[in-house]
């Protein structure tokens, strides 16, 4: 077991490799560079052809693109991404200052999605077949099926701006350096309502389905039909011994659950104005920040990785019969 997962590890470093020399040349691909799209940044949008090949010998852009990877690489061995583009300041930074909003709108979802569409999940397995089945099997498949950003349009104009209800831009408001510790928590709260409901709607719709499918499954195995010959009641042959083992795939998405609403996130906080991961990227993606964009990339890459390793261990978890010794990598 210890040696499987160090293998699992060791096997992140060339995969990371792989990953960033992928992302490192698509992103070179894109029309246009750093210099010339730069409006309003570090650079000016009135320079010289002279002053543009300056600068682009300075950042290094007027090299080979595998010269410009390779000393990209020797860079990240030390966790040094490079300086932004933008502002010159280190990419580190930026990703720290904004982490903290990604990771707290991240966290939150995940804890709603799997409390929510667990408890669906088992209720429509106890209920199979029944009023609620039908009825909330439809509605999951009407919520699964609606694109998040008409969502996020329509939440923002109809509780936004027609109720005034919830904020509709940035994660506080302009006097929050004025309210009090609790006011503080109510305005974070307020703005962050309405891009987790747009976070975690397809998500609840999708693992919902999922929970509801897997525990059937396991509902049909024959140690279930022992365990009701017992006289055991329904709720606790569904929670003390058909729940457990229903765990086993669902672990398999909470793995990547992170990594995608990491993903996710670019069109959430983009369409909120949320100074976060998501909003860093899209900003860096339309200004070629190739540094900035090679660091966020490089962190999702890695927080996918270990989450496929984290699946790895809580299958353990989950169930200590299962054994990784004579698995293959």
């Amino acid at each position: 077991m210890k040696n499987y997962f160090l293998k699992r590890t060791f096997l992140i470093i060339p995969t990371l490799i792989g990953i960033s020399l992928i992302t490192f040349f698509i992103i070179h691909l894109s029309p246009g560079d750093p210099v010339s799209l730069n409006q309003g940044g570090m650079l000016s949008s009135k320079m010289s052809i002279e002053d543009i090949e300056r600068i682009r010998k300075i950042y290094g852009l007027d090299k080979p693109i595998y010269i410009q990877y390779i000393n990209w690489l020797k860079r990240i061995v030390t966790l040094d991404f490079g300086n932004s583009f933008q502002d010159g300041r280190p990419v580190i930074e930026r990703i720290k200052e904004r982490l903290p909003v990604t990771l707290t709108l991240n966290i939150i979802s995940m804890i709603i999605i799997y409390t929510i569409s667990i408890f669906i999940g088992l209720m429509q397995a106890k209920y199979y077949n029944s009023k609620f089945d039908k009825i909330s099997s439809i509605i999951l498949f009407i919520l699964y099926s609606l694109p998040g950003f008409w969502v996020a349009l329509l939440l923002i104009m109809f509780f936004g701006v027609k109720l005034n209800l919830f904020p509709i831009y940035g994660i506080t408001s302009d006097n929050f350096s004025s309210l009090t510790f609790w006011e503080k928590i109510i305005d974070i709260i307020k703005h962050i309502t309405l891009p987790i409901i747009v976070m975690v709607y397809g998500e609840i719709a999708y693992l919902s389905r999922f929970v509801r499918n897997t525990t059937l499954e396991v509902l049909k195995e024959e140690y279930i039909l022992t365990a009701r010959a017992k006289g055991l009641s329904e709720n606790k042959v569904l929670f003390k011994h058909a729940f457990r083992n229903a765990l086993i795939p669902i672990v398999t998405l909470l793995s990547s659950t992170l990594p995608a609403l990491i993903g996710g996130s670019v069109i959430i906080e983009s369409t909120f104005s949320l100074p976060g991961i998501g909003l860093l990227y899209y900003e860096s993606i339309l200004s070629r920040d190739y540094p900035v964009i090679m660091g966020l990339s490089f962190i999702t890459a890695f927080l996918t990785l270990i989450g496929l390793v984290l699946g790895d261990f809580l299958y353990k978890l989950v169930d200590p019969r299962i054994s990784f010794e004579g698995k293959k990598i």
